[in-house]
């Protein structure tokens, strides 16, 4: 007996613009993540998810090894901001980074469970240059 594979949505997170929380018109939040599980429940039948949270580093000015890590973002103003092949800027981490990220995840994870949602964590670390 063969049984097909079954494939899980994966969603995948490559900046703060996909888990970044904006209230909606009722100003409840809505993030891109929060939609993603949304249609993922609409069209799918399996019980599982994947999140594929993307995170970037900087390569030393030698080329060689890591000089830091960033996030993505589209707001050029930041402070050591550098911008990427596809016009995009990746920005240090910072505390209050880090928070709202982790904040914005704790809440399109659960959302994830009560749409019934078992989900998996597959991280991904990205060139910040975009090379």
């Amino acid at each position: 007996s063969s049984q097909a594979a079954g494939i899980s949505p994966s969603i995948l997170l490559m900046g703060r613009f996909d888990w970044q929380n904006i209230p909606d018109a009722n100003g409840r939040p809505w993030s891109r993540c929060l939609d993603m599980v949304w249609r993922a429940r609409r069209l799918s039948r399996g019980n599982k998810i994947n999140f594929v949270p993307t995170h970037h580093w900087v390569p030393r000015d030698d080329g060689f090894g890591v000089s830091r890590f960033c996030y993505m973002h589209k707001n050029p103003g930041l402070p050591d901001t550098v911008t990427t092949n596809n016009g995009m800027y990746c920005s240090p981490w910072n505390s209050a980074v880090i928070q709202e990220f982790e904040d914005t995840m704790t809440n399109c994870l659960a959302e994830a469970m009560r749409q019934g949602f078992t989900p998996y964590i597959r991280p991904h670390l990205d060139d910040g240059l975009g090379k």
